[in-house]
């Protein structure tokens, strides 16, 4: 389908970009070493969206050739010690019409990251925006990754919050038991993700 294909294609520059992220050397974080701040409100007039970010989010573009035509995501990523906040836009020539493709797509997303090496530590379905999407927390090499997608017609919103596997859970180890998530992790992600608004 090529709805699957495109969405395969935008997570392999979202997995990418996080990737990069976690590239630069850093000595071991300790979870009472690592302080976050109160955000300031970022709208994207073009995308549609407000959230808050704890700092100014750099802004970038990332294109690629696919099977339907060029596509451009439009990204505001930044970085805050060892705390990664992300959000991307991509417009699509075509976009899920029912829950069946809705449900398909996000399918194909999950699926690539996780022939790519990423494991799995829980999935679900939530609502963002009003709006059926995904939840993915996966670890790949010590990183964490917290994903939310979901489509507004033609567009793939995606959210991500990363950081180190031993400041996420209580023990070091992942584990798809919310309970033995850190504080830091939870507040830090939920408060990330929940403050995100569609605008018109």
């Amino acid at each position: 389908m090529r709805l699957v294909l495109t969405t395969t294609v935008l997570l392999a520059l979202l997995s990418g970009s996080v990737a990069a992220q976690k590239q630069k050397p850093r000595s071991p974080e300790k979870v009472e070493d690592v302080t976050t701040t109160v955000g300031k409100v970022f709208k994207s007039t073009e995308g549609r969206f407000t959230v808050v970010f704890p700092g100014d989010p750099k802004l970038e573009q990332s294109k690629v050739d696919s099977a339907i035509g060029p596509l451009t995501t439009n990204l505001a990523i930044l970085e805050k010690g060892p705390l990664v906040y992300y959000v991307s836009y991509t417009d699509l020539p075509v976009g899920p019409e029912t829950p069946e493709e809705t449900r398909e797509a996000l399918d194909g997303s999950r699926d690539f990251l996780l022939a790519g090496g990423h494991k799995m530590i829980s999935e679900s379905e939530i609502i963002v925006a009003g709006l059926t999407a995904r939840e993915l927390l996966m670890e790949k090499d010590g990183l964490v990754m917290r994903a939310r997608a979901f489509y507004e017609k033609k567009r793939l919103y995606q959210l991500i919050f990363s950081a180190q596997t031993t400041l996420s859970f209580r023990n070091g180890k992942a584990s798809a038991d919310p309970a033995n998530r850190t504080d830091l992790f939870e507040t830090s992600s939920v408060g990330f993700f929940d403050s995100f608004k569609l605008t018109k």
